[in-house]
């Protein structure tokens, strides 16, 4: 039902709505969601030992709002559209989601997606700090920054977090070292959260990924079937990044979005139609949409070194 809700023209959109704030926020940052694609994903190069730390951002508030379906759990949705992660050779998936699991109606699905595929798990909504540890993932339930003071047992609160991979091929392990803190009253200062052996930081190797087994080079990513990579669980549907996705999650990319995106919209609406990335009938979209489209489409067709000459040039002029 979902899945024939985002490809309707108008209940696609519609979900999506509540969202235009975020999205404006969020597209120069390269984190725009759309019915087509309603979570994002980031690559940050280089975690150690050859390793990419994938970044996916879930959106978990699609049907939230409705009937007070988000006040209180098991009635809202994230479907399988969004946790089949693609299990790259060398990728650590790490999640982030609004609402915990429990929230879903396909909890256990959820649950047994990112605890299969993602060893770093972050969730919040509950303002309840906590940090769940296993052999397989950490999942860090995050307080908020700044609550609001009447909430019941009001404590303000973040995480540092320090990931490390260690070793080599098979014998890698993650290893993570979290502090966790909050805040108390009197005197007023932030401490930690201990552990239960009484530990003020929260330490775990995790198991890397058995699938993550060697390095994939850009030559080799660009001659390998995508869908080569790793089978996945029998029935499964997987979705593996195609070349245009991983250049659009690519650090490079992501500046050229941001310096593209502070640019008048009058040099931006320039640059799109010098390169035939959008028409004229594109410009009935919001301008997150439509920038959007246009960018995803110059990384399919292998344009965006011209369009980061054109941003350039323009950037130049003042």
């Amino acid at each position: 039902m979902l899945r024939t809700q985002l490809k309707d023209p108008d209940s696609g959109p519609a979900l999506f709505k509540s969202l235009a704030a975020y999205n404006a926020f969020a597209s120069p940052l390269g984190c725009f969601v759309s019915p087509a694609q309603p979570y994002w994903f980031y690559n940050l190069d280089d975690l150690g030992g050859g390793v990419t730390l994938r970044l996916h951002g879930l959106t978990s508030t699609l049907i939230s709002g409705l009937d007070g379906r988000d006040d209180q759990p098991g009635r809202l949705y994230l479907s399988p559209l969004q946790t089949v992660l693609d299990p790259e050779p060398d990728v650590l998936n790490l999640v982030m989601s609004h609402h915990p699991p429990r929230w879903f109606l396909d909890e256990h699905a959820v649950d047994d997606a990112v605890n299969d595929r993602a060893p770093l798990q972050f969730f919040g909504h509950e303002h309840r700090q906590r940090c769940v540890s296993t052999d397989s993932y950490m999942r860090f339930s995050a307080g908020a920054v700044n609550p609001e003071r009447h909430e019941h047992d009001w404590k303000p609160g973040y995480n540092v977090i320090d990931i490390e991979v260690v070793g080599t091929g098979k014998d890698r392990v993650v290893r993570v070292r979290a502090h966790v803190r909050q805040l108390q009253k009197s005197p007023e200062r932030f401490i930690a959260l201990t552990t239960k052996q009484g530990q003020d930081v929260w330490a775990q190797d995790i198991l890397f990924p058995s699938h993550a087994t060697h390095v994939i080079r850009p030559a080799e990513a660009q001659s390998a079937p995508a869908a080569a990579a790793v089978p996945a669980a029998p029935g499964a549907p997987v979705h593996v990044a195609t070349p245009a996705e991983a250049t659009m999650s690519s650090p490079s990319t992501k500046g050229l979005v941001f310096r593209f995106w502070n640019l008048p919209d009058s040099q931006k609406r320039e640059i799109m139609f010098k390169l035939n990335l959008i028409t004229q009938e594109d410009l009935a979209l919001t301008d997150e949409e439509l920038y959007d489209r246009g960018l995803r489409l110059a990384a399919k067709l292998g344009l965006l070194e011209q369009l980061a000459r054109e941003v350039d040039a323009l950037q130049q002029q003042g």
